[in-house]
């Protein structure tokens, strides 16, 4: 027969699971020991069934918050960002992109409506939230963005 665990039964064993955690702490500090990393934001895409997914959603976020940090953080310190169909471009280096972003920002926000992908390749179909919409062609190395052409629908 299982017995209901009581409110007091509860925060008893979360209170002892909160001092094993102290105690574990205590060894590790009189041991000299670094404490476990808490976890923490890394924009890394590797994870190849979400990197698109999350391409996106950290360029819309800057795209609201005007804090391109996050998403530019995801790109590789060598990537090339180039243009077809607009006269910008290319950008070489993280620098340049940086500060392509900061100089003109896009105003708009994107969806993507399809991925074809090929290895540590992706074309993806996306559209503007606005209106209209294009291809993005990335290339990617350890997980971060190594390459992308952006080419505007005519």
């Amino acid at each position: 027969m299982r017995r209901a665990l009581t409110a007091t039964a509860a925060f008893a064993a979360v209170r002892a699971g909160v001092a094993q955690v102290d105690r574990y702490r205590a060894i590790w500090t009189e041991r000299s020991v670094a404490f476990p990393a808490k976890p923490r934001f890394v924009p890394k895409m590797a994870d190849v069934t979400d990197r698109v997914e999350q391409h996106f959603r950290l360029f819309n976020q800057a795209v609201r918050s005007r804090d391109w940090t996050a998403f530019l953080a995801t790109f590789t310190p060598d990537a090339v960002m180039s243009f077809e169909g607009i006269p910008v471009g290319p950008y070489a280096g993280l620098d340049q992109i940086t500060r392509a972003y900061a100089e003109r920002p896009p105003s708009d926000t994107m969806t993507c409506e399809s991925d074809a992908r090929d290895g540590d390749r992706d074309v993806v179909r996306f559209s503007w939230d606005a209106g209209g919409g294009g291809t993005l062609r990335v290339s990617w190395r350890d997980g971060a963005v190594a390459d992308l052409t952006v080419t505007f629908d005519a």
